[in-house]
């Protein structure tokens, strides 16, 4: 029931109809997780062969990867090579914009094949704005 009143007036009573409609309430999930394999000091981009992540009520656009600093390497947009970034898109990812250059490894004592891994979260429904 709505009623309608302000100092001076009051409305009769009247039934009121709502209907919900769920949006943004699918969580995101992981299609494809693949090992990236480059080689030393290499330039590798990030597709989605190798990353995939999928909302069935986000768009590509929306669904942002925040990553922790991957070890030896970093992440930056193919456009803009001089500017590391820790976020991105699935979207960018799906471009093929998402590169990964290798640093070379800091201990040359180390086996030269070595498992290095960033740690990633999707969110959705948002964009975040870098400074």
């Amino acid at each position: 029931m709505v009623q309608l009143m302000n100092n001076k007036h009051q409305s009769d009573p009247q039934t009121c109809y709502v209907t919900i409609t769920p949006v943004n309430d699918e969580p995101p999930v992981i299609i494809t997780n693949q090992m990236l394999t480059i080689w030393e000091f290499s330039v590798t981009p990030i597709t989605a062969s190798h990353l995939r992540v999928a909302d069935k009520d986000t768009p590509d656009r929306d669904l942002m990867f925040t990553l922790s600093n991957p070890s030896n390497g970093e992440l930056y947009l193919r456009d803009e090579p001089k500017k590391k970034i820790l976020h991105f898109t699935q979207q960018h990812i799906n471009r093929g914009e998402v590169m990964f250059q290798h640093k070379g490894w800091y201990n040359r004592k180390e086996v030269a094949i070595s498992n290095q891994y960033f740690c990633f979260i999707v969110s959705t429904g948002f964009t975040l704005k870098m400074s």
